[in-house]
């Protein structure tokens, strides 16, 4: 899996495409998730964006979401060592949801959590995973979706920072994923009860049964440390993921559980976490 969190690009020179004056690329460097960056239109030229991290950092993955983005939608990535100077990454044009397009219908009306309409359904990320990590200052991102309904792409957060890709696997105890009940209830005089659905946050559980302790007292101290209960991190509980199974998966959101460090084995010790998406 990958824990990404202390996001680097909150600080980070954003530049680059045509961005509605009132909702600017600045937008992604903080919540809520609502107080998105817009585009002044679909058109190419408008919805790319350039990122300089100030210094050349390890990333694991590259997080941009939640968007309006259509499962049409292309893109390209492109890393420099310097202020975009010296590519050292370029992923190519990739149109990460075509699959989808040709029989699984993400933009269709599907069941998510109680309801059946199409804005019930997660937006989509982008998500793109690195083979290994790319270290690197300056990043270009090209999109492509010239023919989104609402003539122009919007996003709510780009989350680039640390990262934790755990040595060892998931334990076999404790982990899952589940969906929070947020269904809005009032009881009737009559002794029945009015019910309306609403949109349950994900929760993702997972714990580790054997890390090394270097691993446990450095990088998921470092997790502890530095995103705590109040910090955003972003879960990819399996970088193998097909793109479907991604956008299903993979959240941004908080701690809600730390378990303490416990040593299990000789110069093993054991955590877990749980996390819970953050909706808004």
């Amino acid at each position: 899996m990958i824990l990404t969190y202390d996001p680097w690009s909150d600080g980070a020179t954003l530049s680059g495409g045509s961005w509605a004056a009132g909702l600017p690329l600045a937008n992604l460097q903080r919540l809520p998730l609502a107080a998105v960056a817009r585009s002044t239109s679909a058109a190419e030229a408008a919805t790319q964006m350039t990122v300089d991290l100030g210094r050349p950092r390890k990333l694991s993955a590259w997080l941009l979401g939640p968007t309006n983005l259509t499962a049409a939608y292309r893109y390209r990535l492109r890393g420099y060592a310097g202020a975009l100077t010296d590519e050292v990454f370029d992923s190519g044009w990739l149109q990460p949801m075509a699959a989808d397009r040709a029989g699984l219908g993400w933009d269709a009306p599907r069941y998510w959590s109680g309801l059946t309409d199409a804005s019930a359904l997660p937006p989509l990320w982008l998500v793109h995973v690195f083979a290994a990590r790319v270290n690197a200052r300056s990043w270009r991102l090209e999109l492509s979706d010239t023919g989104n309904p609402a003539g122009y792409v919007e996003a709510g957060r780009l989350f680039l920072g640390r990262s934790w890709r755990p040595s060892t696997g998931i334990a076999v105890q404790g982990n899952g994923h589940e969906i929070e009940d947020a269904t809005w209830r009032s009881p009737l005089l009559g002794g029945g009860q009015h019910v309306r659905a609403r949109r349950g946050a994900r929760v993702c559980r997972f714990g580790f049964d054997h890390l090394p302790d270097d691993e446990a007292f450095g990088d998921a101290l470092d997790v502890m440390a530095r995103a705590g209960y109040a910090g955003e991190v972003h879960v990819i509980p399996d970088p193998a993921d097909g793109p479907v199974r991604m956008q299903r998966r993979a959240i941004l959101g908080r701690i809600t559980r730390m378990d303490a460090l416990t040593l299990a084995h000789w110069r093993r010790a054991a955590t877990g976490f749980e996390v819970t998406e953050i909706l808004a």
